[in-house]
């Protein structure tokens, strides 16, 4: 990654691609309920805590504060999304808010719903987006090793451990975590449902009991865009927000 002409990295469509193919070729010829399990307790690890919670609340929003330890903890689990450099997200999840669903905007629906799920609209970072992150050693390192770092532990892991383990405890997170970004980037922005609050954009809280369950407050996204800065998305009565609640009980300092 170079800062200010950031680019999605030439690895990372093809790396994307393989975890696809390693998951459908497990899932069909080692189907396992077990190795289920284990994905979605990884996916929670992985896309909730070091995604949702680390990269996004913390990180991008600072909306609550913690210990170094779990700042780092949150660092590390965010890694095994294979989402990039957590310095690229920041970036560009706020840019997301600053230009929300404009031309500017580097997710917005509008300019294609394939093209935004799969991340092939081609994103710039402006440095004064992550002017407070730039001399952060930890983060710099993976932005310049991101890549390079997930092929190299993904081939230790296989050798260790096998091929069929790696596969449910990250490939599998891996493919889950894109399409639920997916759907919060696409149809919490798709203009239709409540908009509590005016935002001057196209999200939408998403309140069906199946968007709750799904998204465990993610789909809250117009309360979201209404106050990023705060760790939870439960603005009114009646409202849950799953991590928001992690979030209070076990990371937040109070």
């Amino acid at each position: 990654m170079r800062i200010g002409s950031y680019h999605i990295h030439h690895y990372h469509h093809p790396l994307l691609l393989i975890q696809h193919a390693l998951l459908l070729w497990v899932l069909y010829y080692h189907f396992s309920i077990e190795g289920i399990i284990i994905g979605l307790l990884a996916k929670e690890l992985f896309k909730g805590l070091g995604d949702e919670i680390g990269a996004h609340r913390y990180f991008t929003h600072k909306s609550f504060q913690t210990t170094k330890f779990k700042e780092n903890l949150l660092i590390f689990l965010h890694f095994f999304n294979m989402q990039g450099p957590l310095l690229s997200y920041i970036g560009i999840h706020r840019m997301h808010h600053a230009f929300s669903d404009t031309e500017k905007d580097p997710h917005t629906p509008l300019k294609g719903k394939f093209k935004v799920l799969y991340w092939l609209n081609p994103i710039s970072v402006n440095p004064s987006m992550i002017r407070d992150y730039l001399k952060d050693s930890r983060l710099r390192f993976t932005a310049k090793w991101y890549y390079e770092l997930y092929v190299g532990f993904s081939v230790i892991f296989i050798m260790l451990f096998g091929l069929i383990p790696y596969v449910y405890i990250f490939s599998f997170p891996v493919v889950l975590g894109l399409y639920l970004n997916g759907l919060v980037n696409i149809y919490c922005h798709d203009g239709r449902g409540e908009q509590d609050s005016h935002t001057g954009d196209n999200s939408r809280n998403k309140k069906s009991w199946l968007m709750r369950f799904i998204l465990k407050g993610g789909n809250l996204h117009n309360n979201h865009h209404a106050l990023a800065s705060n760790y939870t998305t439960e603005h009114r009565h009646g409202e849950y927000d799953f991590f928001g609640r992690v979030i209070k009980k076990f990371f937040a300092i109070q």
